[in-house]
């Protein structure tokens, strides 16, 4: 039966910690009441003992209830198990002692009563029991003494006490009486603890209902809130859309209106020549203009589509760079503002490699705007090479910069003019024309270049606007012998190919061969022949080390030949071209990377890099 096994009795942990702190405070309370209690029962009990001449038995009751009082006095220096043992040690024996004294007439019955429900109070179900079941068998020795004599009650009680029958009915009884009050007591218990356990279970259960609804509510309140800001991130799409409509609308009709305007004003034939001329010029500028305009629409549509391609080609800063002005000039001058170039490149560095098309149409974007909204002071442009670093690898960057002293662009609108569709200010925007798409198509072929655009502006105190792209310098290949000439004054150097195919060593070899005639070229078949190369030679000036190979890998050669020589340059060259190989080979102390297959041009400018201050 359940009532029998272990989990009746006993409490879990959860219920251990609450059902203690009522046992430990109700164990006070009847500290502090048998106190109060017992001690007029104990002093009529001692005056009782002294009248009837039985000093002994005085003091032995003054003696077993001396434990209770120090077990209040010291219940809270004491632990409880302790504090339990001395109240009960105190009920036993004043309960023994009783029953020696006047048998099962005196307190004794009913103190062992009390002993159980103590018991089984303090220390659990089968405490109780253990207790009850001790008291019968004391009961039990002590009717035995009596029945034969050995112990006599000293006063004058029934006769009744000395009958076998009897002591058997009062124990019968007390044993009957205190199991149905100890299961009593234990089934309330059982079932306070298990409605404990339910009601516990439920307030858990609530609280994750409740937490979950909650989590509930503020998802719904986080999906309400995206969804409003989607649909005012639609919604002004959706403006910015009409409004690019109207104002493309407006912008065609307006040179579409001249050039048919002055179109049938030339029929007309009494026009001087100047008139003519002058009308021939505004159709040819309207023309242009609207030439311009279809040609944003294609562009950011190409852009937007990724269906645009990048075509790399020499280009001249200085002369691509005079072109610009040349052009902007008179419009600036006729504004009365100021236009002035900042070089600082040096000549031998300003032929590039870029998509000459997309760089002057980001420069020019930038220069229309500083013109629109300048109306006095200057425009400066400038470029210059930077020094950067990305992670692990080293390069430099080419820098242009627009200065103006106009309107500028307050900072929290700074990242919206780079928005398609979108103008700072509009009103201002209406009277100087435009779409709203040029630095759009300025940013986004910036980044096409692998560059960016940023802006320092300030509200009434003009704005800079950078546009940072990768340096590529070039050297001509038409003109690379005389030029690396001029450039090495005739210098011999020794590059050292490490490369377990030999057609690509052929390859690499006839391309440096073509580079220059002075260059000598020695190969390795491997890293472990690399590194011997380069203990033995100390005349090699740069490796082109190939990462994937026999006896030893490119990138154990690396490291080793750099304990060597820290400064001798390691170019890698693979077929490999993912970010992590790029990563890995500059940990491993590459200072630069070519992928294979190798170009011609990409390769004399990796040679120009690394020997050009040899």
């Amino acid at each position: 039966m359940k009532i029998f096994s272990k989990d009746f009795y006993l409490l879990s942990n959860d219920e251990d910690v609450s059902i203690n702190n009522i046992r430990s405070k109700l164990l006070s309370w009847m500290l502090i009441l048998s106190n109060i209690l017992g001690l007029p029962i104990i002093s009529v009990a001692m005056i009782e003992a002294f009248k009837l001449e039985q000093n002994y038995a005085a003091f032995i009751y003054l003696g077993f209830y001396l434990p209770v009082f120090f077990a209040l006095i010291l219940r809270k220096k004491t632990s409880y198990n302790f504090t339990v043992s001395l109240l009960l040690f105190s009920v036993y024996t004043l309960g023994l002692i009783n029953i020696i004294l006047y048998g099962f007439s005196g307190a004794g019955l009913p103190l062992f009563y009390c002993l159980a429900v103590l018991a089984t109070v303090f220390l659990g179900l089968r405490a109780g029991l253990f207790t009850l079941f001790g008291c019968g068998f004391t009961m039990l020795i002590v009717a035995i003494f009596m029945i034969i004599g050995t112990i006599a009650i000293e006063v004058d009680l029934m006769e009744i006490s000395r009958e076998p029958i009897s002591w058997a009915t009062a124990i019968l009884v007390m044993m009957f009486l205190g199991t149905i009050m100890i299961f009593g007591y234990g089934i309330i218990q059982h079932n306070l603890l298990h409605s404990l356990k339910i009601v516990k279970k439920q307030n858990l259960e609530l609280q994750i209902a409740s937490k979950k609804q909650l989590e509930q509510i503020y998802n719904l309140k986080k999906i309400k809130e995206e969804l409003e800001i989607a649909k005012e991130k639609a919604e002004e799409s959706n403006q910015l859309k009409t409004e690019f409509i109207q104002n493309m609308s407006h912008e065609i009709r307006t040179p579409m209106n001249a050039i048919l305007g002055f179109s049938n004003i030339l029929n007309k034939p009494n026009l001087n020549d100047e008139k003519r001329e002058n009308y021939i010029n505004i159709i040819q500028n309207s023309g242009n203009q609207l030439m311009r305009i279809i040609e944003d629409i294609l562009e950011i549509s190409e852009l937007g589509t990724k269906q645009a391609k990048l075509y790399e080609n020499e280009v001249c800063l200085n002369e691509f760079i005079s072109e610009i002005f040349t052009t902007f000039k008179p419009k600036t001058k006729q504004k009365n503002i100021s236009f002035s170039i900042n070089n600082k490149i040096s000549e031998k560095e300003t032929v590039i490699l870029t998509d000459k098309v997309k760089l002057n149409k980001i420069l020019s974007t930038l220069i229309e705007n500083a013109i629109k909204f300048t109306n006095e002071g200057k425009i400066e442009l400038g470029y210059t090479i930077l020094e950067t670093h990305h992670d692990v690898s080293q390069h430099q960057d080419l820098q242009f910069y627009v200065k103006d002293t106009g309107i500028g662009v307050k900072p929290e609108n700074q990242n919206i003019i780079f928005e398609r569709f979108s103008q700072e200010q509009k009103e201002i925007s209406e009277k100087v024309g435009g779409l709203g798409l040029g630095l759009a198509i300025a940013k986004e072929n910036a980044e096409f270049l692998g560059g960016k655009i940023t802006l320092e502006s300030e509200k009434g105190k003009g704005s800079t606007f950078f546009v940072t792209i990768p340096f590529k310098p070039s050297i001509s290949v038409s003109k690379k012998t005389n030029s690396y000439n001029n450039l090495y004054d005739n210098k011999k150097f020794t590059i050292l190919i490490v490369e377990d195919e030999e057609l690509n060593y052929l390859y690499l070899n006839t391309l440096l061969e073509d580079f220059d005639q002075n260059l000598v070229t020695l190969y390795a078949e491997n890293g472990k022949d690399a590194i011997e190369i380069c203990k033995k030679n100390n005349e090699i000036d740069v490796v082109l080390m190939d990462l994937k190979m026999p006896v030893m890998n490119g990138f154990e050669a690396t490291k080793r030949i750099k304990k060597i020589r820290l400064d001798l340059p390691i170019i890698a060259q693979t077929a490999y071209s993912t970010v992590e190989e790029k990563e890995l080979a500059m940990y491993y102390g590459c200072d630069d990377f070519i992928t294979k297959p190798i170009e011609e041009e990409i390769l004399f400018r990796m040679m120009n890099k690394y020997l050009v201050n040899k």
